[in-house]
This record gives structure tokens, C-alpha cells and sequence, in this order.
């Protein structure tokens, strides 16, 4: 240990006991692990019910304590250092609670767009049913339509052959009697 002051305690690291990490315990109380209180720098006696280490506990929301801790101090990390007489766990507390409200919001939005695109889809399956009865009543109307015109243009066909015959013989009947009389007086 060349170059460090011969008043420093050397402190071999241990490992640390097996503990349940910061878990809901059975009875729905939250179960703060030791290292924790350690980590913040908090007496677990007195401190034990600070319901800010208890969010903290359940926000970080990992299996292994050392892994928990590890998220907490890259939080920190990211957040820099704090300003004068702020205390490291308000701090992480308060950016902690704010990213649950940020994700209960996001989740909470997603859930009602969700709801609106079911909507929209039923709404768009219900105009599309909609559309496709009406084309339905559409096309036999236009067939119907299409029927009635053909069967008026065969109508008014043989009508107006049969009544422009006999307009034909009866101006053609009072014609020939017209040349005739005309060839009588000498044309």
C-alpha cells in the first residue's frame, strides 16, 4: 500500500450477509434492505420507516441488492452533484418519484390511445359494414333503374314505329290522293 498515509484504516471489503432485498413483505410492508440504509448514510433504527427510502427500495426493482445500488448511483451520477444542503436521498428521491409519474402517465396515455384505436377500428369496421349493405341496395336499384330504362326504350320503340306507321299511311294515304289530283290538273 505504497503512497497512502499510514493513519488510513485499511478495510478489506466483505461480503455482505444474504438478506431478502427491498422487497413488499407479506404482510405489504416494504422490506428496506441494510445496504440501503448503509448506501444513503441513514441509521436503520431510526431511520427504518422513511417512506423515502421505501419508494426508492421499490423503484429500483431488482432481484439483487448490489445491482439496486448500482442503478442508484448511476442516477446520482447522471444528476450531478447536488447543491448546497440538499441531501443525496431527496435528491434521488425526487428524480425516482418524478420518473414514476412520467411512466404512470405514459402507461395511462397509451392505455387510452389504445382505447381509441379499438374505438376507431370498431368505428371503421362499423362504416365499411355500412358501406357495403348500402352499395348492396345501390347496385339493385341500378340494375332496377337500368331494367325500367331499357324496358321504356323497347316500349317507345315499338310505340313509335306502330304510331309513326300510321302517321305514315295517313299522310301518306292524303299524299297519293294529292299527286293525283295534281297529275289532273296537269302536273
Amino acid at each position: 500500500m505504497e503512497g497512502i498515509a499510514k493513519s488510513a484504516v485499511s478495510v478489506e471489503p466483505t461480503k455482505a450477509p444474504e438478506h431478502k432485498d427491498s422487497k413488499v413483505s407479506s404482510g405489504g410492508e416494504v422490506v428496506i434492505h441494510p445496504e440501503l440504509f448503509r448506501f444513503f448514510e441513514m441509521d436503520s433504527g431510526r431511520d427504518g420507516g422513511n417512506d423515502k427510502l421505501k419508494f426508492i427500495a421499490q423503484a429500483t426493482k431488482s432481484d439483487n441488492i448490489f445491482e439496486s445500488i448500482q442503478n442508484i448511483r448511476q442516477t446520482e451520477l447522471k444528476l450531478g452533484s447536488m447543491a448546497i444542503g440538499e441531501k443525496r436521498l431527496d435528491k434521488v428521491y425526487n428524480y425516482m418519484r418524478m420518473n414514476e409519474a412520467i411512466k404512470s402517465q405514459t402507461n395511462e396515455m397509451d392505455s387510452n390511445i389504445q382505447t381509441l384505436n379499438r374505438r376507431f377500428e370498431a368505428k371503421i369496421q362499423d362504416i365499411n359494414s355500412q358501406k357495403d349493405t348500402r352499395m348492396k341496395k345501390l347496385s339493385a336499384e341500378i340494375k332496377d333503374v337500368e331494367r325500367r330504362h331499357k324496358d321504356a326504350l323497347r316500349f317507345l320503340k315499338t310505340h313509335m314505329t306502330e304510331e309513326g306507321r300510321a302517321v305514315k299511311n295517313k299522310y301518306e294515304k292524303h299524299l297519293k290522293e294529292l299527286y293525283s289530283m295534281r297529275k289532273v290538273y296537269g302536273g
